[in-house]
């Protein structure tokens, strides 16, 4: 989706700073002739000509680095709904845009006034209204806001179209993980999300993307931010669900049974693994897999998937 390519947002002031050092730099190593006036004059429309030119490309740069929400598929654009929000994100790209576009105007109306300025120090006054002017203008932006929006895309895992995708659920600590572990060949990424600490995993098997989604019993308005995405993820994404069951029960058998049948509505083909069973009681297990016709075997797991 492209979404590591937005750079970090940095402060105004800090844009600013970059933006005059750049164009004293350049302006520098140019040679101008005339008189006096003449000379201060053209170094002075260059430099404000190059600030222009610097901020108005990063701040170009940030409005197109973003994506456009409407045009992502309907399972990022509801992640960017529920941990950003599309309205605010929209306000403060729509922030961002009046800043180009105010900067360009500070620029036209003061390098007018240079052009047409008679004495040195009606330079030094109108540079001086001009650095006051963009440094206000600079101040408009919501960059905390967007550097933390920054962050939580790119936070979003990424959803490969050449695979099918394959959502491992049920509680945390139930074995999840470690089915991940077992099923792919390689160590899982792990998907870190904003505010939290914990993350997605994602692994691959065969033709298939895996994706470790932490369940809960929470109404979605009463979920957290992971288990938001997860539940999105489910709903969105998977063509498959793997659910783990764990007879040792971290958390109470009719709880798994209940998250269990919530998964099931979704309407996706579920695949029940029942995990820890070399630590369990053999009658138990069989009891349990003939009820459930849960599997406890990852070659025949494999099978079931593929």
């Amino acid at each position: 989706m492209g979404f590591h390519e937005i750079k970090p947002i940095e402060s105004g002031d800090r844009y600013l700073d970059i933006a005059i050092k750049r164009a004293k730099n350049k302006s520098n190593l140019m040679k101008v002739k005339g008189t006096k006036l003449n000379k201060i004059k053209t170094l002075e429309m260059t430099k404000i000509a190059i600030v222009r030119d610097i901020l108005v490309s990063r701040l170009d740069e940030i409005l197109t680095s973003f994506p456009r929400v409407e045009e992502l598929t309907v399972f990022y654009r509801k992640l960017v709904e529920y941990t950003i929000g599309k309205s605010n994100l929209k306000k403060a790209l729509g922030k961002i845009k009046w800043t180009k576009e105010k900067i360009s105007e500070v620029f036209r109306q003061h390098n007018s006034r240079l052009k047409s300025a008679q004495e040195i120090k009606d330079i030094a006054i109108i540079k001086k209204s001009f650095y006051g002017r963009i440094s206000s203008v600079l101040k408009n932006p919501d960059y905390k806001f967007l550097e933390k929006s920054r962050r939580t895309i790119q936070s979003f895992p990424t959803i490969k179209k050449k695979y099918k995708q394959v959502a491992i659920a049920g509680f945390p600590n139930v074995g999840k993980s470690t089915l991940l572990s077992k099923l792919t060949s390689s160590k899982p990424e792990i998907a870190a999300y904003a505010f939290t600490t914990k993350g997605i995993m994602v692994g691959y098997f065969d033709d298939m993307q895996l994706l470790d989604t932490p369940g809960t019993l929470n109404r979605f308005d009463k979920m957290n931010d992971i288990e938001q995405q997860a539940y999105l993820v489910m709903k969105l994404v998977a063509e498959k669900i793997i659910y783990v069951f764990d007879l040792t029960e971290p958390y109470p058998l009719k709880d798994q049974i209940s998250l269990y049948e919530r998964i099931k509505g979704l309407g996706k083909p579920v695949v029940i693994y029942l995990s820890k069973t070399d630590i369990l009681d053999k009658g138990k297990v069989d009891e349990f897999k003939k009820k459930f016709k849960a599997i406890d075997n990852i070659k025949e797991l494999k099978k079931k998937l593929i």
